[in-house]
């Protein structure tokens, strides 16, 4: 009897909220009380970190179908312009 191998490949879960400054896309809400922590040449990002949870505000990569490449940062997802 042969025997196939199955490869399952998991969708990173959709971001809950991005900063407004640089981009970042953060998966818990509590940012948007800590600000932006994301590291820039000059120090650390000071954006407004605001929530997107709706799933209309993100689209998956169409590069990796939303399980992370270098294309979106290992995120797997895409914020949609307001």
């Amino acid at each position: 009897m042969c025997k196939t191998a199955r490869i399952v490949i998991f969708q990173k879960p959709q971001p809950l909220a991005i900063c407004l400054e640089c981009g970042a896309p953060y998966g818990t809400l509590e940012a948007i009380t800590h600000g932006c922590r994301t590291r820039t040449p000059t120090g650390r990002c000071e954006g407004e970190v605001v929530a997107r949870w709706n799933d209309d505000d993100w689209t998956a990569c169409p590069s990796c179908d939303s399980t992370g490449c270098p294309g979106c940062g290992d995120v797997g997802w895409l914020a949609v312009p307001y």
